[in-house]
This record gives structure tokens, sequence and C-alpha cells, in this order.
């Protein structure tokens, strides 16, 4: 009997690897798991932010009631002698003694001399507070050219956080408009805040309550009149050591006119008193340090009456828009 042939059958293995069907699909899942990811990771990341912004603003509540505890007053919010800003007279109380001490006092311009550095005052503002800054404000340079030091020229620190000496319209309490001292071309004066020029606010004059009164907050324009148009994104323009301009301009405290991130209209100076808080934070509002050193997130959309109650310290008007 002939033997029977065997046959073999030769098996190839199989390739190893994606084809690539497979990995257009692994590529899609990716890229729909990282759309669904990135809005939560942006989102993090910007309540970390909000949170540190929240807390330089405490640590200037902070600093605020340290001062008065040792002056018994409340620090000038921008002083005309020396054109300085409550933002200086705190270094000491925000452990900043040594840079203080680089300070001159005296009477004079705070970008006096040939190269506007103060002199000993302006100058001062190459150095970076990074207290003073908030982490999701996008200009962090002060552009307004009396801020600009010159031979050679050199871009000094702006600040994001600024007094509020008081609002303006009618107070709702009293059917009275809030006073304003109506002086100079940058929009007039409000001194029924806790923080102006040359004011010396002690406890006892906040009688609508510290807790009640909105000492400072964040101030980011918003993109609206070619006038503004180099703050958008920070400050008023000017560095964090100008505390007065000269006719009674507010270079470190502000008006309240304006609703939180509101829109400035008008295209000339009258528009820097007035400059609105607001801030780059999601949420659509603004952080804001009380009287008493406490810390509140204010939405934007708050009454308008409510908010400005809250930015007087004694016209009675504590409670009104709060129905």
């Amino acid at each position: 009997m002939p033997p029977i042939a065997m046959t073999t059958k030769t098996i190839r293995p199989r390739p190893s690897g994606f084809t690539l069907v497979e990995l257009l699909v692994v590529i899609a899942i990716i890229a729909v798991l990282i759309g669904l990811l990135l809005p939560a990771v942006q989102a993090a990341r910007e309540s970390a932010r909000r949170m540190s912004c929240a807390n330089n603003l405490k640590q200037v509540g902070t600093a605020m009631h340290t001062y008065l505890s040792a002056k018994r007053v409340f620090p000038t919010g921008g002083n005309r002698t020396n054109g300085l800003s409550w933002r200086v007279f705190i270094l000491p109380q925000m452990e900043l003694q040594s840079l203080n001490d680089q300070f001159d006092f005296s009477a004079g311009a705070f970008n006096g001399g040939a190269n506007r550095e103060g002199p000993k005052k302006s100058i001062n503002a190459l150095t970076r507070i990074s207290g003073y800054h908030c982490p999701s404000a996008t200009r962090i340079l002060a552009t307004d050219g009396s801020s600009t030091l010159q031979n050679p020229t050199r871009e000094t620190y702006n600040a994001h956080y600024y007094g509020i000496s008081g609002p303006k319209g009618i107070n709702m309490a009293t059917r009275k408009p809030y006073p304003v001292v109506s002086s100079g071309p940058y929009g007039g004066v409000c001194e029924t805040g806790i923080l102006y020029n040359d004011s010396r606010t002690k406890p006892s004059r906040v009688t609508d309550g510290l807790s009640k009164t909105l000492l400072a907050g964040e101030l980011i324009v918003r993109k609206t009149t070619q006038y503004t148009e180099s703050w958008y994104g920070g400050g008023d323009g000017g560095n964090w050591v100008r505390g007065w301009i000269t006719n009674d301009g507010n270079a470190s405290c502000k008006n309240v006119d304006l609703s939180i991130n509101g829109l400035v209209i008008v295209n000339d100076a009258s528009a820097i008193n007035d400059a609105p808080f607001g801030s780059d934070h999601s949420g659509s509002g603004a952080t804001f340090v009380r009287g008493d050193g406490s810390v509140s997130f204010l939405s934007d959309s708050i009454d308008v009456v409510a908010y400005k109650a809250l930015c007087s310290r004694d016209s009675g008007d504590s409670d009104a828009g709060a129905n």
C-alpha cells in the first residue's frame, strides 16, 4: 500500500499593530475625551485663579486693618501732597517694609523729576507686587505715559485693585443725589466711601456698617472706547504707586457710577474717575473686600441700587435695594 502523502498548511502569523480603521477610532475616542476634559481643566484653573485673587484682597483687607490698629484711621486713598497711593501706605503691613523704606514721602508728584522717577516714588513701580495683581487679568504693565519712566524708557507695573471712593446717582433711601465734588476734567470726585483723595476715615464714620460697605475691589476695564483701549485687561493705565492726578483725578480709587463690568461710553478723560470695577473671572462679576476685611464675589447682575448702597459709608442706605 503506497504511503499516504501528508500535506502541510503554512500558517502565516497575523501582522501586529493597528489597522488604519482601528487607529482612526482610537484617535476619535481620544479627541472626544479631550473635548470633555478640557472645559473641566479650564474651569479648575479659573477656580484656582479666582481663589488666588480673593486671597490677594483678603491680604489687602488684613493689611488695612493692621494699619487701622496702628493709626486709628484707614490709609489715605490718594495723597494730594506726595501723589502716592494707599497701596504704598500699607506696604509695611503687606510685609514689604524694605520696599517701603525706598520711598520718599515728601511733597511732590509721584512721577516728578526729569525721568519721571519721582524721585524715589514712581521708580519703585519697577518692582512687581504679585499681591496687587489678579491672576486672571491679562495686563500687568502700566500703559499711561505718566507712569512710563524715561532715559531709558522703562515700563512700570500696574495694579488691579482700587479703593472705592463712593457712589454716584440717587440714594434711594433718601431720594437725594449722592454728594459729588465736581472739580476738574476727570468726572468729579465722590467722598462718601472709605477711601478717596486725602481721606482719613475712622471706623466710627462708617455708620452704614463696615460689613455693609465695600472698601476696595477689582478693576479690569473692558475694551469699549478708544480712550480706554489701552486700559483693557487691567487697571486704569497707571502704575500701583500713583495715588492722585492733578485736578482731583482719582488714580488709586474710583467712583461707582457704572455697574460691575459696565461699559465705558465716553471717549475722553472724564472716564478716569468713573472707570467701572470688574474682572476677567468666569462667572461675570468681581471680587471685593469689605470694610470689616471680609471678601465677597459680587455678580455683575447685582441690583445697581444695592451695589451703590454698598459703596457708601454713611448715607443711611445700607438696606437700599436689598429687596
